[in-house]
């Protein structure tokens, strides 16, 4: 949503709930800005955007909004589904992991998107792993917790529906740690981790890392998030353990080339 210079017409952005500043404050610590400047997803930013002004793009975000999000509502996280979107088209073909669908709203969205440009997906295997239930866990240890949360997906055939016409992804139902020993896959060039759980996506990263390929892309979703510290803190360990780096965008996410 564009910020706007005039007070009659600001219109509230996420600004408010993430920094808590009133439009005062806003152009006190960020200067005078027009209709250039853009808050959203944690990020005040004027430069150069390539998925604003493209109608592809909105399109087909707005078609993830409306299909793959409880109630419809815009999550404002366009440049973290662009970054999505941008490693997973260098990705494919190929075989492409998810652990933490919910919804699926960021498959849901790239696929729409590359689909509407031409994308030749050949011999693509996606696959899509979830719990698919609205029970919340533990943001630390993965486990359920007696908490229930509407931002998950509400069944698991409610997104195998979703995702059917695309004949190359495959919904699989069930715990992570249980569904991964369970998989026949020899080589993945694209992983994405949003599990909201810092044990069980590492453990599920080390399980992994033999199966990935060279030049392999793992994105992590929720690495730079400070209310999800637990997962920062972990990754990072794991790649001071093993050695490898990871690349904290300022969309929030991870990003590890292998």
């Amino acid at each position: 949503m564009e910020l706007r210079r005039m007070r009659d017409v600001y219109v509230k952005t996420e600004s408010d709930v993430h920094l808590n500043l009133n439009y005062d404050a806003l152009e006190a610590n960020f200067g005078a800005y027009d209709q250039t400047c853009w808050y959203e997803d944690g990020m005040f930013n004027r430069n150069f955007r390539d998925f604003s002004q493209n109608a592809s793009f909105e399109d087909a975000y707005w078609d993830a909004v409306k299909n793959a999000t409880t109630f419809g509502n815009d999550p404002h996280i366009r440049w973290r589904a662009r970054t999505f979107q941008f490693f997973l088209s260098h990705a494919l073909p190929g075989t492409c992991l998810e652990l933490g669908t919910s919804h699926g709203f960021m498959f849901f969205f790239a696929l729409t998107y590359m689909r509407s440009k031409g994308f030749d997906f050949g011999d693509s295997r996606i696959l899509l792993i979830d719990k698919f239930s609205q029970s919340a866990v533990d943001s630390k240890s993965g486990q359920p917790i007696e908490t229930n949360t509407q931002l998950y997906a509400n069944s698991y055939e409610e997104v195998r529906i979703r995702f059917n016409e695309f004949e190359f992804v495959e919904v699989i139902e069930g715990w992570v740690p249980k569904v991964l020993s369970t998989l026949l896959i020899e080589e993945i060039r694209f992983l994405h981790l949003d599990l909201n759980a810092a044990q069980t996506e590492v453990a599920a990263l080390q399980f992994l890392m033999p199966k990935l390929s060279k030049g392999a892309t793992v994105l992590l979703d929720d690495y730079g998030f400070p209310e999800l510290h637990e997962s920062q803190s972990a990754h990072y360990a794991l790649s001071q353990q093993i050695g490898y780096d990871i690349l904290s965008l300022p969309t929030g996410q991870g990003l590890i080339i292998f």
